[in-house]
Protein backbone atom coordinates (compact mmCIF):
# COMPACT_ATOMS: atom_id res chain seq x y z
CA UNK A 1 0.00 0.00 0.00
CA UNK A 2 1.12 3.51 -0.48
CA UNK A 3 1.79 5.01 2.46
CA UNK A 4 -0.81 7.57 3.91
CA UNK A 5 -0.09 11.35 5.81
CA UNK A 6 -1.42 12.65 8.86
CA UNK A 7 -2.79 16.16 9.55
CA UNK A 8 -2.88 16.85 13.66
CA UNK A 9 -3.15 20.37 13.98
CA UNK A 10 -5.80 21.80 16.12
CA UNK A 11 -8.61 23.85 16.08
CA UNK A 12 -8.96 26.82 14.11
CA UNK A 13 -6.03 26.17 11.97
CA UNK A 14 -7.25 25.43 8.79
CA UNK A 15 -7.46 21.91 8.30
CA UNK A 16 -10.21 22.34 5.42
CA UNK A 17 -8.01 24.91 3.53
CA UNK A 18 -5.07 22.17 4.46
CA UNK A 19 -7.18 19.14 2.79
CA UNK A 20 -8.36 21.45 -0.06
CA UNK A 21 -4.75 22.31 -1.06
CA UNK A 22 -3.81 18.47 -0.93
CA UNK A 23 -6.89 17.75 -3.67
CA UNK A 24 -5.36 20.70 -5.77
CA UNK A 25 -2.32 19.26 -5.86
CA UNK A 26 -3.36 16.05 -6.89
CA UNK A 27 -5.59 17.05 -9.71
CA UNK A 28 -2.95 19.64 -11.21
CA UNK A 29 -0.92 16.48 -11.45
CA UNK A 30 -3.57 14.99 -13.50
CA UNK A 31 -5.65 13.14 -11.63
CA UNK A 32 -9.37 14.38 -11.77
CA UNK A 33 -11.18 12.81 -8.91
CA UNK A 34 -10.90 12.61 -5.17
CA UNK A 35 -13.51 11.89 -2.00
CA UNK A 36 -13.87 13.64 0.80
CA UNK A 37 -15.54 12.05 3.89
CA UNK A 38 -16.18 13.91 7.35
CA UNK A 39 -18.71 13.73 10.28
CA UNK A 40 -21.66 15.32 9.16
CA UNK A 41 -22.85 16.76 5.88
CA UNK A 42 -23.37 20.14 7.21
CA UNK A 43 -19.83 20.54 7.08
CA UNK A 44 -20.13 20.50 3.34
CA UNK A 45 -20.99 24.40 3.21
CA UNK A 46 -17.21 24.78 5.44
CA UNK A 47 -15.94 22.44 2.08
CA UNK A 48 -17.06 24.33 -0.21
CA UNK A 49 -16.15 27.82 1.09
CA UNK A 50 -12.61 26.22 1.88
CA UNK A 51 -12.30 24.41 -1.92
CA UNK A 52 -12.93 27.83 -3.69
CA UNK A 53 -11.40 30.23 -1.90
CA UNK A 54 -8.23 27.67 -1.40
CA UNK A 55 -8.34 28.09 -5.47
CA UNK A 56 -9.44 31.28 -5.44
CA UNK A 57 -12.30 30.61 -8.00
CA UNK A 58 -16.12 30.75 -6.55
CA UNK A 59 -17.14 28.92 -9.92
CA UNK A 60 -15.28 25.81 -8.15
CA UNK A 61 -18.12 25.28 -6.07
CA UNK A 62 -20.00 22.52 -8.85
CA UNK A 63 -16.93 20.39 -8.35
CA UNK A 64 -18.04 18.80 -4.91
CA UNK A 65 -20.37 16.69 -5.18
CA UNK A 66 -22.84 15.70 -2.68
CA UNK A 67 -22.93 12.04 -2.42
CA UNK A 68 -26.10 12.44 0.01
CA UNK A 69 -28.12 13.60 -2.63
CA UNK A 70 -27.70 10.59 -5.00
CA UNK A 71 -29.77 7.49 -4.52
CA UNK A 72 -27.58 4.35 -3.60
CA UNK A 73 -28.80 2.51 -6.20
CA UNK A 74 -27.43 5.18 -8.91
CA UNK A 75 -24.23 5.77 -10.52
CA UNK A 76 -22.35 8.93 -9.97
CA UNK A 77 -22.34 10.62 -13.01
CA UNK A 78 -20.03 13.03 -13.08
CA UNK A 79 -16.48 12.52 -14.48
CA UNK A 80 -14.62 14.29 -11.91
CA UNK A 81 -14.50 16.45 -8.97
CA UNK A 82 -15.02 15.90 -4.91
CA UNK A 83 -16.98 13.20 -4.39
CA UNK A 84 -17.74 14.57 -0.45
CA UNK A 85 -20.05 12.22 2.03
CA UNK A 86 -20.47 11.79 5.95
CA UNK A 87 -19.36 9.14 7.65
CA UNK A 88 -22.77 7.62 7.93
CA UNK A 89 -23.24 7.97 4.28
CA UNK A 90 -20.44 6.34 3.41
CA UNK A 91 -21.13 3.22 6.14
CA UNK A 92 -24.85 2.87 4.42
CA UNK A 93 -27.16 1.42 1.91
CA UNK A 94 -29.86 1.22 -0.05
CA UNK A 95 -32.63 -0.31 1.73
CA UNK A 96 -34.74 -1.89 -0.80
CA UNK A 97 -31.43 -3.49 -2.23
CA UNK A 98 -28.92 -4.15 0.43
CA UNK A 99 -25.89 -4.87 -2.44
CA UNK A 100 -26.21 -1.47 -3.27
CA UNK A 101 -23.99 0.12 -0.81
CA UNK A 102 -22.62 3.39 -0.65
CA UNK A 103 -18.62 1.84 -0.39
CA UNK A 104 -19.73 0.31 -3.97
CA UNK A 105 -21.02 3.06 -5.43
CA UNK A 106 -17.89 5.15 -4.58
CA UNK A 107 -15.47 2.30 -6.02
CA UNK A 108 -17.72 1.64 -8.82
CA UNK A 109 -16.76 5.78 -9.57
CA UNK A 110 -13.24 6.32 -8.38
CA UNK A 111 -12.64 2.64 -10.92
CA UNK A 112 -10.32 0.09 -9.69
CA UNK A 113 -6.83 2.24 -10.29
CA UNK A 114 -7.27 4.99 -8.09
CA UNK A 115 -4.09 6.57 -7.46
CA UNK A 116 -5.97 10.19 -5.99
CA UNK A 117 -6.55 11.67 -2.83
CA UNK A 118 -9.20 10.17 -0.46
CA UNK A 119 -9.70 12.50 2.88
CA UNK A 120 -10.69 11.50 6.24
CA UNK A 121 -11.56 14.56 7.70
CA UNK A 122 -12.60 14.46 11.42
CA UNK A 123 -10.97 11.29 11.14
CA UNK A 124 -11.46 10.00 14.47
CA UNK A 125 -14.49 9.36 13.50
CA UNK A 126 -13.09 5.96 12.94
CA UNK A 127 -12.11 5.36 16.18
CA UNK A 128 -13.82 2.75 17.49
CA UNK A 129 -12.14 -0.08 14.96
CA UNK A 130 -11.13 -2.43 17.16
CA UNK A 131 -14.14 -2.72 19.38
CA UNK A 132 -14.09 -1.52 23.20
CA UNK A 133 -13.91 -3.15 26.34
CA UNK A 134 -16.64 -2.40 28.65
CA UNK A 135 -18.22 -4.31 32.34
CA UNK A 136 -20.04 -6.53 30.00
CA UNK A 137 -17.23 -7.79 27.60
CA UNK A 138 -16.16 -6.08 24.21
CA UNK A 139 -18.00 -5.01 21.71
CA UNK A 140 -17.40 -4.92 18.39
CA UNK A 141 -15.96 -2.29 15.95
CA UNK A 142 -18.21 0.52 14.90
CA UNK A 143 -19.30 0.24 11.23
CA UNK A 144 -18.05 3.75 10.91
CA UNK A 145 -14.70 2.64 10.92
CA UNK A 146 -15.17 -0.81 9.43
CA UNK A 147 -16.59 1.63 6.32
CA UNK A 148 -13.59 3.86 6.08
CA UNK A 149 -10.84 0.60 7.00
CA UNK A 150 -12.66 -1.24 3.38
CA UNK A 151 -12.16 2.28 1.50
CA UNK A 152 -8.94 1.89 2.55
CA UNK A 153 -8.17 -1.05 1.45
CA UNK A 154 -10.20 -1.35 -1.76
CA UNK A 155 -7.23 1.24 -3.20
CA UNK A 156 -4.14 0.64 -2.46
CA UNK A 157 -2.61 3.21 -4.28
CA UNK A 158 -4.89 5.62 -3.31
CA UNK A 159 -3.19 9.06 -1.35
CA UNK A 160 -5.14 8.30 2.37
CA UNK A 161 -5.06 12.12 4.07
CA UNK A 162 -6.09 11.62 7.83
CA UNK A 163 -7.07 14.98 9.25
CA UNK A 164 -7.99 15.38 12.88
CA UNK A 165 -7.14 17.43 16.05
CA UNK A 166 -8.34 14.77 18.27
CA UNK A 167 -6.67 11.15 17.22
CA UNK A 168 -6.64 9.24 19.98
CA UNK A 169 -7.40 8.90 23.43
CA UNK A 170 -6.52 5.08 23.58
CA UNK A 171 -4.01 3.83 21.68
CA UNK A 172 -6.26 1.19 20.01
CA UNK A 173 -8.33 3.97 18.57
CA UNK A 174 -5.60 4.82 15.97
CA UNK A 175 -5.89 1.39 14.31
CA UNK A 176 -7.57 3.39 11.65
CA UNK A 177 -4.30 4.76 10.37
CA UNK A 178 -3.24 1.74 8.73
CA UNK A 179 -1.53 3.88 6.03
CA UNK A 180 0.73 5.18 8.68
CA UNK A 181 3.49 2.43 8.47
CA UNK A 182 3.16 2.28 12.42
CA UNK A 183 2.72 -1.54 12.37
CA UNK A 184 3.47 -4.35 9.50
CA UNK A 185 6.74 -5.12 7.54
CA UNK A 186 9.65 -3.05 8.47
CA UNK A 187 8.54 -1.84 11.25
CA UNK A 188 8.74 -2.98 15.49
CA UNK A 189 5.22 -4.26 15.57
CA UNK A 190 3.80 -7.52 13.32
CA UNK A 191 0.50 -6.07 13.63
CA UNK A 192 -2.26 -3.66 14.69
CA UNK A 193 -3.01 -6.23 17.17
CA UNK A 194 0.60 -6.09 18.50
CA UNK A 195 0.54 -2.29 18.59
CA UNK A 196 -2.02 -2.04 20.35
CA UNK A 197 -1.17 -4.80 22.96
CA UNK A 198 2.77 -3.47 23.33
CA UNK A 199 2.20 0.02 24.10
CA UNK A 200 -0.91 -0.60 26.29
CA UNK A 201 1.42 -3.19 28.33
CA UNK A 202 4.88 -1.47 27.92
CA UNK A 203 4.15 2.18 28.02
CA UNK A 204 6.95 4.15 27.48
CA UNK A 205 8.85 1.58 27.05
CA UNK A 206 7.11 0.74 23.89
CA UNK A 207 7.02 4.54 22.85
CA UNK A 208 10.42 3.76 22.48
CA UNK A 209 10.76 0.92 20.35
CA UNK A 210 7.87 2.88 18.09
CA UNK A 211 10.62 5.30 17.73
CA UNK A 212 13.93 3.13 17.50
CA UNK A 213 13.01 -0.51 16.46
CA UNK A 214 14.55 -2.00 18.80
CA UNK A 215 14.24 -3.87 22.79
CA UNK A 216 16.88 -1.89 24.36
Amino acid sequence: NRRGFFIGDGTGVGKGREISGVIADSLAHGQKKAVWITKTIDLMEDAIRDWTEANDDPRLEKEIINLAKIKATDPVKQESGILFASFDTAKSKSRNNPEATRLKQIQDWLGADFEGVIAFDEAHNMGNLLGKKGKRGKSVGSAKATAGMALQRAFPNARILYVTATAAQEVSELAFAERMGLWGDGTAFHDVRDFVDSIEAAGLAAIYKLAFGNDD
